[in-house]
């Protein structure tokens, strides 16, 4: 059996799995990990990986130089290098939307609190995390795993407003050691995030997406933004704590404050 056809055998299968699983599968078939190799099967793989990572829709010519602007790192010079980085870049934030509710966060309400909502989420997914006219933070304790190589932690959120109230995020992370000593601490954020242009009358409003809440049309969203911040891990650093905050900017009762359609983590590996 050649090299083309266990390509072709290893895209059915990996059309039932997921990821980490292929790649499982990959380290358990000992001719699969010794003969399948090569640049044409990094370049898939990459490819199936930078869709979830990055919400990239590339083919393998194009991915490298799209996944390289997306990680802000240097060109990579092959599918292999590009593969070796983000090969162990699972989401390590635990309920990144809230379809398991509140599980594995730690809250802090502002205004009327957090709120999870079933409508105007963010693409497929079911629930989205929605603040309120107080700033409101979602703590999450990351263990990070032990590593010689050198690498980033891009840490980021698909985040929107709505379009008849503003909003105001931040996104957080602080390293400890090993002895839970704080060590350094990033952040970005941004007063009243954009939308996408005036809205000039009712009928461009409920025709700017399909986001409108089935009671209430003048709920609809601005698209979802990419909010990313990218932080060097140095070594000594073992934990993070990573926040996601927002609120509305016109102090309204409830929750018409930042939504945060998805929450990720994720570690690559520069060499």
């Amino acid at each position: 059996m050649n090299n083309k056809d266990l390509i072709v055998i290893f895209r059915r299968a990996s059309e039932f799995l997921e990821i980490s699983d292929s790649l499982n599968l990959l380290c358990l078939n000992h001719y699969f990990l010794n003969h399948l190799p090569n640049q044409e099967f990094y370049a898939y793989l990459s490819v199936s990986i930078a869709k979830i990572i990055a919400d990239i829709s590339a083919s393998s010519t194009d991915v490298k130089t799209k996944l390289s602007a997306f990680l802000e790192w240097q060109p990579f010079n092959s599918c292999e290098d590009l593969f070796n980085c983000i090969k162990y870049s699972n989401n390590l934030i635990k309920n990144p939307c809230g379809s398991q509710r509140f599980d594995h966060w730690e809250r802090i309400d502002g205004g009327n609190g957090w709120s999870i909502e079933n409508w105007g989420c963010y693409k497929d997914n079911k629930t989205v995390f929605v603040s309120s006219y107080g700033w409101s933070t979602l703590n999450q304790t990351i263990d990070l795993p032990e590593s010689n190589k050198k690498r980033f932690l891009l840490l980021g959120a698909y985040i929107a407003r709505r379009v008849d109230c503003g909003a105001d995020i931040k996104i957080e992370v602080i390293f400890y050691d090993y002895d839970h000593n704080r060590l350094d601490s990033w952040h970005i954020e941004e007063n009243d995030i954009p939308g996408t242009g005036v809205i000039q009358s009712y009928s461009q409003l409920t025709s700017l997406n399909d986001f409108a809440h089935p009671s209430d049309s003048f709920g609809d969203l601005y698209p979802y933004k990419h909010y990313k911040l990218r932080v060097n891990i140095k070594p000594g650093k073992k934990y993070a704590i990573v926040s996601f905050s927002g609120k509305d900017t016109k102090w309204w009762a409830g929750h018409y404050g930042a939504r945060f359609g998805y929450c990720y983590a994720r570690i690559f590996y520069e060499e």
